[in-house]
Formats: C-alpha cells, sequence, structure tokens
C-alpha cells in the first residue's frame, strides 16, 4: 500500500472530527431541540448539517438530559436512519457508531451494556437482526456475566432468529414478572392522572 492511501484514512477520519467538534449547539441546551432541529434540517435538504446534528445528540444528549435515554434509542436513530437513505455520508456515520459500540462491547469496556443497546438499536433501525445475536452468542461463549447484562437487549433478535435455547438460558420469569406487574401499575396510574386532568 502505498504512503499516500496510508494517509488518506486519517486525514478523512481528522477532517470527519473537527467537522463534528465545530458543530455545537446554542445555550442553553436543549437536546430535544437539537433532535427537532435536525429533523427540520433533513426536510429541507440540509442534510450535513442533520448529520452533524445527529452526531451531536447521539454523543451528547444524554449528558445534558438522561431522560432522553428512550428517544436516543428510537426515535433519534429513526430519523437518522431516514437521512442515511437519502444522504449516503449519515449512512456510513451510522455504521461507524455501530463499529464503535460493537468493540466496547467485545472488549468489556466501561459501559459495555449501554454499548450493547447502542448495537442493538442501530441494528433495528437499519433491519438488521443476525450481527445482534451473533455479538450475544459471543458474550455467551467469552463473557457470560456480561451476557446476562446484555441479555434483555438481546431478546427481540434471539426470538426472530428462533435462538430460543438460549433466550430461555437468560429468562428469569420472576423478575418478568415483577417487570411486567410494575409497568401494568404505572399505566395505570397514568391512565387515572389523564382521567383527573381532563
Amino acid at each position: 500500500m502505498s504512503i499516500s492511501k496510508l494517509l488518506v484514512a486519517p486525514l478523512l477520519y481528522f477532517i470527519s472530527t473537527v467537522a463534528v467538534a465545530e458543530w455545537t449547539p446554542t445555550e442553553p441546551i436543549n437536546p430535544s431541540d437539537v433532535l427537532n432541529s435536525a429533523g427540520e434540517d433533513r426536510a429541507s435538504g440540509e442534510y450535513e448539517s442533520a448529520l452533524q446534528k445527529h452526531l451531536w445528540y447521539h454523543h451528547n444528549a444524554l449528558k445534558h438530559d438522561p431522560s432522553q435515554y428512550g428517544v436516543r434509542l428510537s426515535f433519534a436513530l429513526s430519523d437518522w436512519a431516514d437521512l442515511a437513505s437519502k444522504y449516503p455520508p449519515a449512512l456510513t456515520a451510522l455504521l461507524e457508531e455501530r463499529e464503535i459500540a460493537e468493540g466496547k462491547v467485545r472488549n468489556g469496556v466501561d459501559g459495555y451494556s449501554s454499548s450493547f443497546s447502542d448495537f442493538a438499536a442501530i441494528n433495528r433501525r437499519l433491519n438488521e437482526h443476525e450481527p445482534v445475536v451473533q455479538l450475544f452468542k459471543y458474550l455467551d461463549r467469552e463473557m457470560p456475566e456480561n451476557a446476562i447484562e446484555t441479555a434483555r437487549s438481546a431478546r427481540r433478535f434471539l426470538i426472530k432468529s428462533k435462538d430460543y435455547e438460549l433466550y430461555a438460558k437468560y429468562l428469569d420469569p420472576e423478575k418478568e414478572i415483577s417487570r411486567i406487574q410494575d409497568s401494568y401499575l404505572i399505566e395505570l396510574k397514568l391512565k387515572e392522572g389523564t382521567r383527573y386532568e381532563s
């Protein structure tokens, strides 16, 4: 490989990193506003600006508002995947985030559980289930303790791949029943609150 080719990849990475680092939201920082702005940019065809905002949101939203956790892994990634269908650099960036998350999981880096959730959510938005199954099988084989921590995020993928034996291995019926009961009670309280407010 020529020296020029060896220099191109790091240079492109540096340029893209600098571009990401240059965009920051105005104070006060509201991650929801950033995500909404990314959607507006996408709708108006300002794809590069939308991508920069998606990257900022993905990397920083939880630092400013931990309650964005669910939105970050659902609506935000869906919007990013929509952008990726129109703008190839957005797909490249999404695939890079997936690789980073997978690397953290495989190396047992601190936060591997949230990295697994990121990996699973990105694959779900890309409609690719098999990579999640394979990564979970790796954890099951090489890092069983980590597999326990990530099993919940892997479940839907294991069911889709019909790997019921592995699914059942990490199923804790008592915890599941307790979780379902808690969710049901929360739903009841929310419905009661809505009824009284109307």
